[in-house]
């Protein structure tokens, strides 16, 4: 830590309800920054790549391949901070395929397109 702000590569785990977390990522003046990566008992659940104050974001399926895949952005005041989704999120079965496609703006769903 510097001047009380995460800072460098973190890696943090924690165990609740029988499950096992771990996220691996870099902080800089107490945001995360560059590429994030979380598991649960040892596999991947989200990879995050943020870029100021927009974060792409995949999640997983329990059996590895891609659940869903978008982007958010954070909105700050003096009085808190918000990520909203924008943007196409695509949505995956966990067969890998595309099955809806969801866009939004500042966290409000405007469509849903369903895939056949």
């Amino acid at each position: 830590m510097k001047n009380k702000f995460r800072t460098g590569r973190w890696v943090e785990q924690y165990a609740q309800d029988s499950a096992n977390y771990k996220s691996i990522g870099t902080y800089k003046k107490g945001d995360p920054v560059k590429k994030w990566r979380y598991y649960l008992n040892g596999k991947i659940i989200k990879r995050e790549k943020y870029n100021r104050s927009i974060c792409k974001t995949i999640f997983y399926h329990e059996n590895g391949k891609i659940q869903s895949r978008g982007m958010s952005k954070l909105d700050t005041t003096d009085k808190y901070a918000h990520w909203f989704y924008f943007g196409d999120w695509n949505y995956y079965n966990d067969d890998g395929k595309l099955t809806t496609i969801r866009k939004y703006n500042n966290g409000e769903l405007l469509s849903e397109i369903k895939i056949k």
